[in-house]
């Protein structure tokens, strides 16, 4: 919650970003991006009284003030769940066992109550305070779930002419899924229900000499509805604050600012008029989920709703390939490999209808700059709320756009090899052991050149081109460990062993989001792969 009315500003929370390295001037690739110092963060402590510097408009000099800090949080949710469940499993084994059976079947009924926390003058949290319990909602569903292996007789193999001592199996599964998640609320402010779908699973086994070489492939595919989506539209917040609360209280602050402080009563009320505009853009349930109130005549309280979200349903498919195998005494030698296709459809619709249920009551207040003070100073230069409408149109494009396709910022294809020996007693190096892992991941997309698209206005604006993405490099990262084992006592087993995590590191820096259009480079962030680790760990057994 925040008294935008005194403060006057969009984000009373300032944002540093530090590089912490040599400099970056001149750098022909972001490999040469490279940390070489620790960061120290400082923190501000409750109750503390610091110094801070202010700009006195009035005597246009800096100021020094002081104060006590009572709160860091914007925002805060707390919320107790009571979770009751009840489940029932038959597992049943059918012609001289070849065939094996589950059914199962379960029901959860969660109560979530949230705790109200305490605020200080500011309307900021005040950190380790809740108030009252208070009851958000009950859900309560049920799931039924199946599956079955089928292992082939030794005849059935024999007939095929698989090997001797083979051993195949196939398998198939179906099951419901259901998250329950009370309190949830759409863009609007209505309660969402929980997540729910089914999953189908079927595959086959096999396994070669005495179970010293083992081979399963699995595929699945999964159906979700009402998931928690991540979309290129960010939050619902963004209609809420960006184009409703926080305007209005930026404009009744400006307003009282200049009645109080210029004695200018004819543009105080003007920017009070548009602030009263502002607010009558938002629906009541939409004030209601923000917990608006009014105090006094410049002033409006409103908090970030605490679970809000935006869902869509979900389609995933893939597959999954295992192999293991023990050759010889001590060896053992892993590989598996997974593809994942996922595909998001009916992508946060209650944000979009509420989007384009408010555009025409937006429209009479397009040309506004953003910041009051810009509009009591005559400047309408700088960003305006059509820009701020336009981006929202932007993110909402590319949200229709990538309706029902393939999700390219999945990272399609993954796959990992290890291998571990142990030393044998008729070794000179008996009780040693070394082993080695190698874990690869696909490219991904990280974002995307942009592309021209008509508004619900008519108007011709830029949104993201799907068919032009911005792709980051794929991964390939390595571990090796060592051991010595080796008994002290009759009853005591010692072991030592050296993990070094992150041994091999193809890449240390990799980018995470794309600048599309550039001329100069198409990376605009990057981030600093996990880093090389030493673990020493002495294990005793007894």
């Amino acid at each position: 919650m925040r008294n935008v009315g005194n403060i006057g500003s969009f984000n009373a929370h300032p944002t540093t970003i530090s590089y912490v390295g040599d400099s970056v001037l001149g750098a022909s690739s972001y490999d040469q991006i490279k940390i070489t110092q620790h960061a120290n963060t400082f923190r501000y402590n409750q109750g503390e009284v610091y110094k801070y510097n202010i700009f006195d408009r009035e005597s246009q000099q800096w100021k020094v003030l002081s104060g006590e800090v009572t709160a860091r949080a914007r925002k805060a949710n707390v919320a107790l769940s009571d979770v009751k469940s009840k489940a029932a499993i038959a597992h049943s084994k059918w012609f001289g066992g070849h065939f094996v059976t589950t059914f199962g079947w379960r029901e959860d009924e969660v109560d979530l109550h949230s705790y109200i926390t305490e605020r200080d003058d500011f309307n900021l949290v005040k950190v380790g305070t809740t108030d009252t319990l208070t009851p958000v909602g009950t859900i309560k569903d049920s799931i039924f779930s199946y599956g079955g292996v089928f292992h082939l007789p030794r005849n059935w193999r024999k007939r095929l002419k698989l090997p001797d001592r083979a051993e195949l199996s196939f398998h198939y599964s179906e099951s419901e899924n259901f998250v329950p998640k009370a309190g949830r609320t759409d863009a609007v402010g209505l309660p969402l229900p929980s997540p729910g779908g089914e999953t189908k699973e079927y595959g086959i086994s096999l396994s070669l000499m005495e179970r010293k070489i083992n081979m399963k492939v699995n595929f699945y595919e999964t159906n979700l509805v009402n998931a928690s989506a991540s979309t290129p539209i960010g939050n619902n917040e963004i209609i809420g604050e960006g184009l409703i609360f926080i305007r209005a209280g930026n404009y009744l602050g400006e307003a009282r600012r200049q009645l109080e402080e210029f004695n200018n009563p004819a543009l105080s009320n003007e920017l009070k008029a548009i602030a009263e505009q502002f607010l009558a853009i938002a629906p009541q349930s939409l004030k209601d989920a923000y917990g608006y109130t009014r105090s006094g005549d410049y002033l409006i309280n409103f908090s970030d709703p605490a679970n809000s979200d935006q869902t869509s349903d979900v389609a995933a498919k893939g597959m999954e390939l295992e192999l293991y195998a023990r050759p010889i005494k001590g060896l053992n030698v892993g590989f598996n490999v997974a593809q994942q296709k996922v595909a998001q459809a009916n992508i946060a619709p209650a944000f979009r209808e509420l989007f384009n249920q408010l555009t025409p009551k937006w429209q009479p207040l397009f040309n506004l700059p953003q910041s009051a003070s810009e509009y009591a100073e005559g400047n309408f230069t700088g960003p305006t709320i059509k820009d701020r409408w336009d981006d929202v149109a932007s993110r909402l494009e590319q949200t229709r756009r990538s309706e029902g396709l393939t999700n390219p910022e999945v990272r399609e294809w993954r796959w990992n090899v290890f291998a571990n020996y142990s030393f044998q007693e008729a070794s000179k190096l008996a009780g040693w052991g070394l082993g080695g892992a190698l874990r690869w991941q696909d490219s991904s997309v990280i974002g995307y050149h942009s592309d021209d698209f008509t508004n619900s206005l008519g108007e011709v604006s830029k949104t993201a081109d799907l068919n032009k993405p911005i792709k980051g490099p794929d991964l390939l990262q390595g571990d090796v460990w060592f051991s010595y084992r080796t008994k002290l006592f009759d009853k005591i087993n010692w072991k030592l062993q050296l993990n070094v995590r992150n041994a091999l590191r193809d890449k240390k820096v990799v980018p995470i989001r794309g600048q599309p259009d550039s001329p100069y480079t198409h990376i605009a962030q990057v981030r600093v792969t996990q880093p090389t680790t030493y673990i020493l760990s002495s294990t005793f057994e007894f």
